[in-house]
């Protein structure tokens, strides 16, 4: 990826407001945030428990829709994950359709979870060909995909262990290349080490690095471990649904 692609923008959010009602009352779960995101960026967002953070990643996933405010996903031609040409017309997230909100999740951005959400009954590499067969994709060729996969994240030798047979960190490299099988310009992470200990929780941040930096993927990762700051581009932290700061790249 050249550095004008890298540094133009995946994500663009404009006056994003998220509200919704809790026990009667309204909370305001952001309030106007703007924000860009870069390809190949990695982004820490940051705050203590309520601020928004999980929020945002939601909008950013379409699994969620602002209240007001535009969410834009800025995506090449075609579609091609990872390509650096020209750029089709913005989405915005808040008004796409639910069938393309969940293509959009299928193809253009990986999720990796705190709780790693693998099925107990399959192999690290039933679990990470999975989506691809779902897809329609021919069982060979989510069997090689997945195996490829698998070695990217150090993981070729356990292939054919189940999740319990497999160590916190290991769980976590299964998730991940089950959220790279479809070559995604974008992971959003959410808590991604909250369930590792520290050795192993700065081996998944150097991997997403990595990620970023090698393969130009933008890395967005919300998170309240402090080790996890030396590996970012960018740290933006929220307070009450707003930015209270931002380090490493400028303003949000």
């Amino acid at each position: 990826m050249d550095d004008d692609a890298r540094s133009s923008p995946i994500f663009t959010l404009h006056g994003v407001t998220r509200r919704f009602e809790r026990g009667g009352e309204v909370v305001e779960a952001l309030r106007g945030l703007d924000l860009a995101i870069a390809r190949g960026e990695l982004l820490l967002v940051m705050g203590p428990s309520g601020s928004g953070k999980s929020t945002l990643l939601h909008l950013l996933g379409g699994l969620e829709r602002p209240t007001s405010g535009e969410v834009l996903l800025h995506l090449a031609a075609g579609a091609t994950a990872l390509a650096s040409g020209a750029r089709e017309a913005p989405l915005d997230l808040a008004r796409l359709d639910d069938e393309r909100l969940a293509e959009l999740r299928r193809r253009q951005l990986g999720f990796v979870f705190q709780e790693f959400h693998l099925l107990p009954t399959l192999t690290a590499q039933e679990n990470v060909q999975l989506p691809l067969l779902l897809d329609g994709v021919a069982e060979a060729s989510a069997r090689a995909a997945a195996a490829r996969r698998l070695a990217q994240v150090g993981l070729a030798a356990r292939a054919d262990h189940l999740p319990d047979q497999l160590s916190g960190g290991e769980r976590q490299r299964v998730a991940i290349a089950r959220a790279l099988i479809a070559d995604p310009p974008v992971l959003l992470c959410d808590e991604p080490t909250g369930s590792l200990d520290s050795v192993r929780g700065q081996e998944i941040f150097a991997l997403l690095r990595s990620l970023a930096h090698d393969e130009g993927r933008t890395v967005v990762v919300v998170t309240h471990d402090p080790a996890a700051e030396p590996f970012a581009d960018r740290v933006v932290r929220l307070r009450d649904g707003a930015w209270l700061a931002a380090e490493g790249g400028g303003a949000p």
